[in-house]
């Protein structure tokens, strides 16, 4: 199978990294960040996180690529200059 063959019928365009493109839920969100559950909320009320990706009525994930910029950012944030 080519690396641009469908995902769901959609065709991956060449050079598209698939990993980026994955959705996490939220366990998977606070495992990475630390941050609880009202604070993610909070945080994204806020604009201070990444917005959530609604992928149904009642279900919603975060890109990964958007959840691991934050991180880089905190992380760069917090090194002394």
């Amino acid at each position: 199978m080519d690396q641009r063959t469908a995902w769901a019928g959609h065709a991956i365009p060449a050079g598209a990294t698939t990993g980026i493109n994955r959705i996490l839920r939220l366990g998977a969100v606070l495992d990475r960040t630390g941050l609880g559950r009202s604070t993610l909320y909070a945080m994204v009320k806020l604009g201070h996180f990444p917005p959530q990706v609604t992928l149904s009525l009642r279900t919603v994930g975060w890109l990964e690529a958007d959840v691991e910029a934050w991180i880089q950012q905190r992380v760069q944030g917090s090194l002394p200059p």
